[in-house]
């Protein structure tokens, strides 16, 4: 995973999992108007997956309704969103999330600034 330069020079681990889900309203469309939108969202996410804005893209195999991207800022994530076929037919949910190795170095020099005091 890739690291972002911070406004002060250090580095950025914190990425963004962005959960969309797909909403009842989209099944209550008529089939075809379900097979357009949902061939429309295959050609975007072949799109997007070959610009490289994103690192990685799941679906859940226990609930194909989900599906998950990972992205390296809220703003990318919007900008996506938007332009997403199935936009008004999805909840989405951002997660911030953290490289662990980078965590673990923040989180023990935290703890050690704090036994300083």
């Amino acid at each position: 995973m890739e690291s972002n330069e911070n406004i002060d020079g250090g580095t950025n681990h914190m990425r963004f999992l962005g959960i969309l889900r797909i909403l009842g309203s989209f099944h209550e469309l008529p089939a075809e108007q379900q097979a357009e939108m949902m061939a429309g969202s295959m050609e975007f996410a072949d799109s997007f997956s070959k610009s490289g804005e994103n690192s990685v893209s799941w679906v859940f195999s226990e609930a194909r309704r989900k599906a998950t991207i990972d992205f390296e800022s809220r703003e990318g994530y919007m900008r996506i969103c938007f332009g997403y076929p199935l936009n008004p037919c999805v909840e989405a949910e951002l997660i911030p999330v953290a490289d662990y190795e980078a965590a673990a170095e923040i989180t023990l020099a935290l703890v050690g600034n704090s036994r300083e005091k």
